[in-house]
């Protein structure tokens, strides 16, 4: 089981550390569960409720990250300061890293990603 090593910058001043765990498998697995009841409901959904639930998604995504990097509340409350983008991104390399995924892996995955986009705009 390997010990992996994050910082998000401007949260967090050192390296937190996460395992690739089982525990921590769960934890992804009911994050990516969450979301996606939270989408399954998207057409049925008003606009209003629409904001709404991407609001709670952040909530869900910042709750993921702190949860797992054992941030404290200060360090929770600077992930709000990000771009749900950028929130995101980190949730997203985490669960990769979690299910075991290696850096290079998730590089060519997001070089592919990109490529298939390029493609598909192109034409």
């Amino acid at each position: 089981m390997a010990d992996i090593k994050y910082k998000i910058d401007g949260v967090m001043t050192k390296l937190a550390t996460f395992k690739q765990s089982f525990r921590n498998q769960k934890k992804a697995f009911a994050y990516q569960a969450s979301i996606a009841d939270l989408e399954s409901t998207m057409d049925e959904l008003s606009d209003k409720e629409q904001i709404l639930m991407y609001s709670s998604v952040g909530d869900k995504q910042i709750d993921f990250l702190a949860d797992i990097l054992k941030l404290d509340d200060d360090q929770k409350d600077k992930l709000e300061d990000l771009s749900f983008e950028e929130i995101s991104e980190h949730v997203n390399y985490i669960v990769e890293r979690i299910m075991g995924k290696t850096d290079k892996e998730i590089k060519e995955d997001a070089e592919k990603a990109e490529q298939e986009e390029s493609g598909l705009t192109e034409q």
